[in-house]
């Protein structure tokens, strides 16, 4: 029985577009032992350094665009570095996983339609949060299949710090972190992480941007999102049903589709459950 450490970081915004994807990788802690330091080495291999000379943060947009860490970048340059970043996360055996909401899917439903005096859910943000740990979860069902992840004593899950919508998330991220704990003995309280001092978030960055780009380029076969598909060690879902049918996934790894239940805190016990969030309160000189 292990221990599992989940990383996840969103992809998309739903003011302005069509798709919401939260995804990035789950392993064992054993697996994930030595990962910070051989992430940081690379960086530093390749120039991305802050002005101490220690490793700088690494940001799949910035990557792709050529921007801030990586301006002035030549081709064959950022190439490199994703290799040895792919490489990384190879040699370590990451399972990557995600979910997909379509924000106009997500606008049409009636949440007070079954469960009148419950919270809705502000943004599918917060859909994708509960669906995308539901998602990983499925692996550790799989004996066969990723038989490291099997029936794990504990599970820690970690989503990138999100500041639109954070702290409107922590009733539910305490409600979701209370019902897991209860199917899922070990489970411990969600927590939110900064990227730029978590190397795991950085890696759940790249598998949140491919993962969008397959899904609204299905024909353009980037070569990061070949390598998280051909390593077979990847699940993603979506929602509505059918969302995934022409995402160019198929026969390389195994797409799973469901409607999970929405966790829809009681106001009550959203209340009972809410902890102060772990960030600095800004309107405070402390």
């Amino acid at each position: 029985m292990a221990r599992l450490e989940l990383y996840f970081d969103e992809s998309g915004h739903s003011a302005d577009k069509p798709l919401i994807v939260m995804a990035g990788y789950m392993a064992t802690a054993d697996q994930w032992l030595g990962f910070a330091e051989e992430w940081n080495a690379a960086l530093v291999k390749a120039g991305v350094v802050r002005s101490d000379g220690t490793a700088g943060q690494f940001h799949m947009t910035d990557c792709e665009t050529k921007h801030g860490a990586f301006k002035g970048w030549k081709e064959p340059q950022r190439r490199s570095l994703l290799r040895d970043l792919m490489g990384t996360i190879e040699r370590h055996r990451l399972h990557a996983t995600g979910f997909v909401i379509s924000t106009e899917w997500w606008k049409t439903i009636d949440w007070k339609d079954e469960h009148s005096d419950h919270r809705d859910l502000e943004d599918p943000y917060h859909h994708a949060m509960q669906n995308a740990i539901a998602t990983a979860l499925v692996m550790t069902n799989d004996q066969v299949a990723a038989p490291e992840l099997f029936a794990p004593e504990g599970v820690k899950c970690v989503f990138s710090q999100q500041g639109e919508f954070q702290g409107r998330a922590t009733a539910y991220m305490a409600a979701l972190s209370y019902f897991l704990s209860r199917i899922h003995p070990g489970f411990e309280p969600v927590t939110y992480g900064d990227p730029a001092k978590l190397p795991q978030l950085q890696a759940a960055d790249i598998v949140a941007f491919e993962f969008r780009w397959r899904l609204t380029c299905p024909d353009v076969d980037r070569w990061p999102m070949r390598q998280i598909l051909n390593s077979r060690r990847a699940m993603f879902a979506g929602m509505p049903s059918g969302i995934l049918a022409n995402s160019n996934l198929g026969g390389e790894v195994k797409p799973i589709e469901f409607a999970t239940q929405v966790l829809q805190a009681g106001e009550k016990l959203a209340r009972e459950l809410t902890t102060p969030t772990s960030l600095p309160d800004r309107n405070t000189s402390s």
